[in-house]
């Protein structure tokens, strides 16, 4: 185990700055994953720990050791792609051995480590097979396999499940889960999956265009968000955000009024240093927050009601045109193209400044 340090690193191709000065710290043994839309620079950042990618700015610290020139074998990694890479002539077993044998540890050595592997990853009885005959999850494990015999101080996971099914994803999630527990390794998972991220991680780090915008723990991104980005980006399904603008001071926090839903005035308990009548603000609700008692009372007309079973939520629309997701307790108590009275209760609201900032 050991644990990773990233001090003002920065990224550059030419003239474009794609990752500006991160300064990071990931905890020995916790699982931490890097999440955000595609295009942010998880997986450079990624790549850049690993020593796959040259870092223009900064260090890159593991276990304490400054290792900005050092080989990804020098590093003490070992990476787990989205792509198995696995070579279809090779059996599984031949497979998770192959960098002990270029490693030129001894046979004895090599089939010790071999068994014990696929042993925890359920791969006893497929170590004669060919990647050929083995489903996308148990090629999958093969590839987690082959990095967990190189007894790394880190493992780095780039994306690892998204060229599996929905079945399987979930499958793998937990088997990931499973061996972070058993191994107490140091693991650095890469995804775009928020629900991946919310599953797996002991700490999640939320990047948007190369920027660190918040790191903490799921129920802490969850249910105190620094940012709408953040507050939109972890939750399924997202945040709603209402327009809304400051009407004045309430007894102890502010009004604000909802034009897209008759000019409804709610008051919130927060407050705001200096409240401007007519400032643009936003307001956030979780579509769970919606219940039958709140004392926000939103008029609506239902477009769809999805029903999935054990939960069911409701998209609705305000006169004005705002769209809301609203958790059901029960599917039958509204149907598409009827009128809907729904209700939050203002202490569970967030509000956000226009330009996106959490005001608390």
């Amino acid at each position: 185990m050991a644990s990773v340090e990233l001090v003002g690193v920065g990224k550059s191709y030419g003239a474009v700055n794609v990752i500006p000065n991160i300064d990071l710290m990931l905890d020995d043994g916790a699982l931490t994953v890097f999440v955000g839309p595609s295009g942010c620079g998880k997986s450079t950042l990624l790549r850049m720990i690993a020593g796959l990618e040259q870092i223009t700015a900064g260090d890159v610290l593991i276990d304490g050791r400054r290792v900005n020139e050092s080989t990804p074998t020098d590093r003490g990694i070992a990476m787990v792609f989205q792509n198995y890479a696995l070579y279809p002539h090779m059996t599984v077993r031949q497979n998770i051995g192959f960098p002990l044998k270029m490693a030129g540890l001894s046979r004895s050595e090599i089939d010790r480590r071999v068994e014990a592997a696929a042993g925890s990853l359920q791969l006893s009885s497929l170590l004669d097979r060919k990647p050929a005959q083995l489903s996308g999850g148990q090629r999958q494990r093969v590839a987690i396999g082959r990095a967990i015999v190189r007894e790394p101080k880190v493992f780095l996971f780039d994306e690892p499940l998204s060229n599996l099914d929905a079945e399987l994803r979930v499958q793998m999630r937990l088997e990931i889960a499973r061996l972070h527990k058993q191994l107490a390794a140091t693991m650095i998972y890469v995804t775009h999956d928020q629900i991946e991220a919310m599953t797996l991680a002991d700490k999640i780090v939320v990047l948007r265009a190369g920027r660190v915008e918040q790191v903490g723990r799921p129920t802490e991104l969850y249910h105190d968000p620094d940012n709408i980005f953040v507050a939109g980006f972890i939750g399924s399904p997202r945040m709603n955000l209402l327009k809304a603008r400051v009407s004045g001071q309430a007894e102890a926090g502010v009004r604000l009024r909802l034009s897209d839903f008759g000019d409804v005035d709610i008051a919130l308990p927060i407050m705001l240093a200096r409240p401007t009548v007519g400032e643009e603000m936003w307001i956030g609700i979780r579509p769970e927050h919606f219940v039958e008692h709140g004392d926000v009372v939103l008029r609506t007309e239902v477009e769809v009601v999805e029903n999935l079973g054990g939960t069911a939520y409701a998209y609705v629309r305000g006169v004005g045109g705002a769209m809301l997701t609203v958790g059901l307790a029960d599917p039958q108590a509204t149907s598409t193209g009827s009128a809907f009275e729904v209700r939050f209760p203002a202490d569970r609201a967030f509000l956000f400044t226009e330009q996106g900032q959490r005001v608390r």
